[in-house]
């Protein structure tokens, strides 16, 4: 749960660095609402992977380092498995 808390703080901090709102990114991610960007910041929700692409792009960020970052969050197994294991 801790590493869900993180990456949220973490992506919180791009997208203040950015200058973007809660509104504006959901605006960004043809969201109709801020929920889904208030609940993967505050670590309860992942980034769905439909949503990766324009998330990366509204925050300037690499698209694969941000997905790289949601898998190890919400499905540390699998990250594990393709980028730790050997």
């Amino acid at each position: 749960m801790e590493m869900r808390r993180t990456f949220g703080e973490w992506l919180k901090a791009v997208r203040k660095r950015v200058g973007l709102s809660h509104l504006e990114l959901s605006r960004a991610l043809g969201l109709i609402n801020i929920s889904t960007v208030c609940n993967v910041e505050r670590g309860v929700n992942h980034i769905p992977d439909n949503h990766i692409m324009s998330y990366a792009a509204a925050l300037k960020i690499d698209p694969e380092i941000l997905a790289k970052m949601n898998m190890k969050a919400f499905d540390y197994t699998s990250y594990r498995i393709l980028f730790e294991d050997s």
